[in-house]
This record gives C-alpha cells, sequence and structure tokens, in this order.
C-alpha cells in the first residue's frame, strides 16, 4: 500500500520543527508539548507519530549522520587533506544556510545520545564514533601530505568539531543574502588562520593571581559573595549537563554539602539561578577580555590571551561558561537583556580583531566570520562536549591534555600552520 502523502507531509513538518527546537533549548529541555506548540497542535498529535521523544531525537539524528557521513565521503574525494576538511565544513555550513532560508529541511547538531535499555551504546552512537574517527582520518591524511600543520591533530580535530556545532547559531545572525560571503571568509580563516605573521610566537598566557579571600572569614558579606559564587559555578554545571527543567536544586546544594534552607538563603529559586548563572557568564567574558588588555600588546595577542583564559576554565569544568542553549528558559524581559549583554561581547572580540587589522598583527579577513569562531569556539569547548567525544571515539584523549594553546593553533596560524 502505498504511503499517506498527507501523513508523510505532515511526519516531516513535525521532524523539522523538533529539529529546531532540539538544536535552541537542548534535548533535555524540549518536551513534545513544545514541539505540539510550535506546530499549533496537541501533544498526541505528535505521538501518533511518534511513539516518544528518545525516538524522535534517534530519527533527527539518524538523517543528521547520514548527511554528515555522505558530506565525508564527498569530501574524501579532494586532492589533499586540508581540502577534505574545508570541504566537509562548508558543506554543513550550506546545509544549516539554506534551512536558514527556507531551501531545506533543518540539520540536527548531535548533542545528546540516549543509550539503549541495558546501559549499552546505540548504533547511532556507534556510528558517530565511526564518523569522527574518519574526521580524525582526514588531519592524518593532511599531516602526511604536508597541507595540514599542528601540533596536536585531536585538539585541531576537537577545534574543527565544535566549530560545525555552532555554525547554525552563527548563520541565524548573517542575512541569507551574505551567507556564501560568509562561509567564504569562514573557510579562509581556517585556512589561513588570523596572524598575518605566521612565525610569530604564540601569546603568553594570563597568569590572573587568585584574588586574596584571607579577608572574607572577618567580613559577612565577603563570606556571602563567596558562597553565592560557589553555589552559581555548581549551577552553572548542572544546568549544562541537566538542562533547565531536569534540574534540581536540592541536587545543586547536595553538591556543595549545603542544606536546601541555606542555597534558598543566596538564591531564590530556580529562575534566580538562570538568570544568576548567565550574568557570571557574562562577567567571566568581561574580565577575560579586560585581564587581557596590555598596553604593549597588539590585537591579536589581546584577543588569544582572552580567549585561551576562557576556554581553560571552561574544558576543566571548573568555571565553566552557561551554554547559549539555555537562553530560552529566561523571561522575556530577562532574555532580551543577557542577549543585548552577549552581543556587547560579542563586539569587544571584533574590536579586538579590528584592533589587530589595524596594527598589522591580523590579516585581513571576514570580520563577522572571525568574531563568531572566537565567541563559538569557547562555547562549544566544553568539558561536556569533550566528555561526549570522548566516549564515542579514542580519536580525544581521556585526559585533560588538549591544551589551550594547541586548540587555538587553527584560528590563529589555520591549518596551514605556523612556520617555524
Amino acid at each position: 500500500m502505498a504511503a499517506d502523502p498527507e501523513r508523510l507531509d505532515r511526519r516531516e513538518t513535525i521532524l523539522s520543527e523538533a529539529v529546531r527546537l532540539f538544536n535552541e533549548n537542548g534535548y533535555s529541555d524540549t518536551r513534545l508539548e513544545d514541539i505540539g506548540a510550535r506546530l499549533g497542535t496537541a501533544k498526541t498529535s505528535i505521538s501518533y507519530y511518534f511513539k516518544s521523544k528518545d525516538g524522535l531525537l534517534l530519527e533527527v539524528y539518524d538523517r543528521a549522520l547520514t548527511f554528515s557521513e555522505d558530506a565525508l565521503k564527498r569530501a574524501d574525494e579532494e586532492d589533499s587533506g586540508r581540502a577534505a576538511i574545508i570541504a566537509w565544513v562548508r558543506a554543513h555550513a550550506r546545509a544549516h544556510a539554506g534551512a536558514l532560508a527556507g531551501l531545506a529541511a533543518p540539520l540536527a547538531l548531535i548533542a545528546d545520545l540516549p543509550a539503549s535499555e541495558g546501559g549499552t551504546e546505540t548504533e547511532l552512537a556507534a556510528r558517530y564514533g565511526a564518523l569522527l574517527g574518519a574526521c580524525r582520518h582526514l588531519f592524518e591524511r593532511g599531516l602526511s601530505d604536508g597541507s595540514i600543520r599542528v601540533s596536536s591533530s585531536e585538539a585541531a580535530l576537537f577545534f574543527l568539531l565544535n566549530l560545525v556545532h555552532w555554525l547554525p547559531r552563527w548563520l541565524a545572525e548573517v542575512r541569507p543574502a551574505d551567507h556564501d560571503r560568509a562561509i567564504d571568509g569562514l573557510c579562509d580563516v581556517l585556512i589561513h588562520g588570523m596572524a598575518a605573521n605566521r612565525s610569530r610566537l604564540p601569546a603568553r598566557q594570563i597568569n590572573s593571581a587568585p584574588e586574596d579571600e584571607s579577608q572574607a572569614i572577618f567580613d559577612r558579606e565577603a563570606r556571602n559573595r563567596l558562597k553565592r559564587e560557589a553555589l552559581l559555578r555548581a549551577g552553572t554545571r548542572a544546568l549544562n549537563a541537566h538542562g533547565y527543567r531536569s534540574l534540581s536544586l536540592a541536587d545543586v546544594a547536595r553538591e556543595l554539602g549545603v542544606t536546601r534552607g541555606a542555597f534558598y538563603y543566596h538564591i531564590a529559586d530556580k529562575d534566580a539561578l538562570l538568570q544568576g548563572c548567565f550574568e557570571r557568564t557574562c562577567t567571566l567574558i568581561t574580565a577575560a577580555q579586560n585581564l587581557a588588555e596590555k598596553q604593549d600588546l597588539n590585537g591579536l595577542d589581546i584577543l588569544e590571551r582572552s580567549l585561551r583564559w576562557l576556554f581553560e576554565r571552561q574544558i576543566s569544568n571548573l568555571d565553566p561558561l552557561l551554554r547559549p542553549g539555555l537562553l530560552a528558559a529566561l523571561d522575556t524581559k530577562n532574555r532580551l537583556l543577557i542577549h543585548a549583554r552577549f552581543n556587547r561581547l560579542k563586539s569587544g572580540f571584533a574590536d579586538m580583531i579590528a584592533r589587530g587589522m589595524i596594527d598589522g598583527s591580523v590579516r585581513p579577513v571576514e570580520l563577522a566570520a572571525a568574531e563568531q569562531l572566537a565567541l563559538g569556539s569557547v562555547f562549544a569547548g566544553s568539558h561536556r562536549r569533550k566528555a561526549l567525544l570522548r566516549r564515542l571515539t579514542k580519536a580525544l584523549p581521556s585526559n585533560d591534555n588538549i591544551t589551550s594553546g594547541a586548540y587555538y593553533e587553527v584560528l590563529i596560524y589555520g591549518l596551514r600552520g605556523r612556520t617555524i
């Protein structure tokens, strides 16, 4: 019996809307009711086509993996490892641009892979692991044929995968008419990097001395500030891991070894925690930009110092940033305020890049692509993403030896690498 065209169309509409919500808000914070609300229908209507949210997620991930696998096969036909990597990235960028322009179905970002019953990984997880291994092979091919020069293929692969993960968020801020130019600019930075002088030495890291907290034991206000900071750090880790809806404040309090009463003394409720964690994220980025500033440094040095300082906090999970997808859980007013702060912080990175082009440390680059590469490399380069990728493949090391310097080599010097 032939399939009902109307039913197939409806199913495709549900899948497309699910992809958008999973990409925007994350799996944990997306319900079938949310998908139904976007489509103007009830949850039961979604359940008619998909038995569960897990089933829906697995189907959109299957499609995303099929696209990436096919793109990788085509890319592998390029004449060098570097050309193959660029072709693979460009294929994903064009797919996301087509979806944003309404010309194609959206492509899911693989961020959460549910395990099958019994705790074994799904076939989908095995496919994703194989895909990541094939991506690493492209780097090894480039290192062998001389088209790529990086000190750590694991760090470069992590940077590349995080870039691909950030693509739809970046392209959503670009006018559809400018997508092709923006993607060309992105690939140009990936190939050649930002440094005008590829033999330059990496910038020195920021060695910020820890704040002297000895007086806090005598100052009640200082003690309360330190306690609130600890709660926000723990809350950020918990929100990143579990999402907003699944988060239990009792679990956050338990992690810190405090009572719920002590927790609520400093943070009134879950909404206040979310708002506080976003404000703290903005404060951390501002601190990085301020700490990197020195009169005798050029624009590229300042940019590299600030990015490395943030990355080290992200990858260790000791002082992480809150993932932007949680913005949707804020109320409208606070979401607008935080979004405005994010735009100012992004402009701060753009100012560093522009300053570098003026002082000659940064070669002429597409500014919008470069600033998004900077911002995306920080937010996507999280401990959580590294743990997921490590679980699926041996392409990334199990310990924390992806250094900030190796991670940012591609951004600074490109896949062509630093000239020694």
